[in-house]
């Protein structure tokens, strides 16, 4: 929550919170760029991160940034529920997340679900991987 505290310093809606966020960690995570802890005046959030990781992070933030202003750009509603949908994944409420809408789908046989690392699709394309309680464990 570092970026959060260092990116807002007056009031302000929750998309343009979220704006500021992406705006400030990408600057924060240039080359040379540093962080402080939230009331330290020597020390930084980021001393042990490494420049290939600072890299890497910077890219998805970015990728994260760029969606989330063309999101806070769309005029129509839905189609600016959507954009977030982009930035935030399926658990965003939209149209297309809507629970009516996917179990309609489901029913259908023409729901999809993206996951980390596998992709269910219609029946008989690929099992679904099973849940299980961690509380067995």
């Amino acid at each position: 929550m570092p970026m959060m505290y260092h990116a807002l310093s007056t009031g302000c809606t929750l998309q343009e919170a979220v704006l500021a966020l992406f705006d400030h960690a990408y600057d924060a995570l240039a080359p040379g760029a540093r962080t402080l802890v939230p009331g330290s005046t020597n020390r930084y959030v980021d001393d042990r991160l490494k420049d290939e990781d600072r890299a890497a992070a910077r890219e998805k933030v970015e990728t994260a940034r760029e969606k989330a202003h063309a999101a806070a750009e769309e005029e129509e509603q839905g189609d600016k529920m959507e954009g977030w949908v982009k930035v935030f994944g399926p658990s965003f409420p939209a149209p297309s997340t809507d629970q009516d809408a996917v179990a309609k789908e489901l029913r259908e046989g023409t729901a999809k679900a993206v996951g980390a690392g596998f992709t269910v699709g219609r029946a008989g394309e690929r099992e679904a991987i099973r849940g299980r309680s961690w509380s067995r464990y």
